[in-house]
């Protein structure tokens, strides 16, 4: 009984064969992978500047070392895209995010007592009353919050929080 074994040919067909499969089931995840990640990155570009503290009447304090009042102006807002913004104040060794959504958030008035919180349309500066306990905050950061749940990192204003 004679053996014969693949020819050379044969041979070079079948591994172009299983490379061109591996790159296409490969291809298959990391394309979509790369879309979708290069969307989420450009999400934010050219929403720095929409939020900014208005420090026009002084409302950016603590008072009593019990409440955080800030005042916010808006510019440019696309309410297609934008759901509203996170304050970050900073101070005692700890950080709190105050999320500013038409939906309000635990602690958050407007400055006025009114619970219901609306947010700036452009040109518009609204103030906000956060009952913050017995830290004393130093400092706060503006971020802009999209539709889509996702809040950019990049900081849009910093201030530092004097006493009222």
């Amino acid at each position: 009984m004679e053996k014969r074994g693949l020819s050379g040919v044969v041979e070079t067909v079948l591994i172009l064969m299983i490379t061109v499969a591996a790159v296409g089931l490969l291809a298959s995840f990391v394309i979509p992978f790369v879309k979708e990640s290069l969307s989420k990155s450009s999400e934010c570009v050219g929403m720095e500047g929409i939020y900014q503290f208005d420090e026009t009447f002084e409302l950016n304090c603590l008072n009593s070392g019990v409440n955080a009042t800030f005042s916010v102006k808006a510019n440019n807002v696309d309410e297609s895209k934008i759901a509203g913004f996170d304050v970050v104040i900073f101070g005692g060794g700890e950080s709190k995010v105050i999320k500013v959504r038409k939906e309000g958030f635990a602690s958050l008035k407007m400055y006025n007592g009114s619970e219901s919180i609306t947010l700036p349309k452009s040109g518009e500066s609204l103030t906000y009353a956060y009952y913050t306990g017995s830290v004393n905050y130093s400092s706060a950061e503006l971020r802009t919050a999209l539709q889509n749940g996702r809040v950019c990192e990049a900081v849009n204003d910093k201030i530092t929080l004097f006493n009222c």
